[in-house]
């Protein structure tokens, strides 16, 4: 039953991110075309998630702004999934680094994700993924870190160091091949969380900037005229609720 939930997990998934990612090329319509003339339409057969105050398709933006998001999330849990890999390796080759590491993971941990990221995004205008990198790899650094520590103490790995082996070949072809798992699912659960987080940054304007269609911006915008058009609010948070959930579950799927 659980591998029949996880392969529907994936099929949806897959779905919802080829469609984010291809999905402007079949519903061509410009996101940032404007007509006033047909401002604040509602759902239609026309405009099927209806228009915004100035006449911009809202479906063509969700597609827009969900693209976006993929390829930020992705992109940012890719990088803390390796710095944390260079960090786990690191750490437990030298005692003296272990301590200096394991220092700065805790200076990291000890302060909320997402406040780092808005210190971060308020220096470096347009550095959203930089600021998404900077407040979680430490997360990664410190679960691969405990990973590969744990799996080195074990009795089959006794043998693989009499053999002569070095000490990156034992991580790469021992240890890696029997964590991985476990990394891949943190990854897929991380993944709705940046993107809640990436969302946080550009509804308070420190993400990505308007015009370009994202969803927390999207929603910013919308929370002034939500009485006359709720579906500009209703719209992009439903879809984002949506991927969160369904990375979230698939992850808890893979790691059980």
């Amino acid at each position: 039953m659980k591998n029949k939930k996880l392969i529907i997990y994936i099929c949806l998934l897959g779905l919802l991110v080829i469609v984010s990612l291809f999905g402007g090329y079949v519903y061509k319509v410009d996101p940032n075309y404007q007509n006033l003339l047909e401002a604040n339409m509602r759902p239609s057969m026309i405009h099927l998630m209806g228009t915004d105050i100035y006449g911009r398709d809202e479906l063509a933006r969700i597609l827009d702004g969900s693209k976006i998001s993929v390829l930020v999330s992705f992109s940012v849990v890719v990088i803390n999934s390796v710095i944390g890999l260079l960090v786990g390796v690191i750490s437990n080759k030298n005692s003296i680094l272990k301590g200096v590491i394991e220092w700065v993971m805790s200076v990291f941990l000890s302060i909320p994700s997402l406040v780092l990221a808005l210190i971060i995004s308020g220096l470096f205008e347009n550095g959203i993924i930089l600021a998404l990198v900077i407040s979680g790899w430490c997360k990664y650094g410190r679960l691969i870190s405990d990973l590969i520590r744990g799996e080195m103490h074990k009795d089959y790995m006794d043998s693989v160091r009499l053999s002569g082996h070095g000490y990156l070949y034992q991580v790469f072809m021992h240890v890696l091949p029997n964590i991985y798992k476990s990394i891949i699912a943190m990854m897929i659960s991380d993944i709705g969380v940046v993107m809640m987080e990436s969302a946080s940054l550009s509804f308070l304007g420190l993400g990505i900037k308007i015009p370009q269609a994202e969803w927390g911006n999207m929603i910013s915008e919308s929370r002034s005229y939500f009485q006359l058009c709720p579906w500009l609010l209703i719209c992009p948070l439903v879809v984002m609720l949506i991927y969160v959930w369904l990375f979230k579950m698939m992850g808890k799927e893979l790691s059980e």
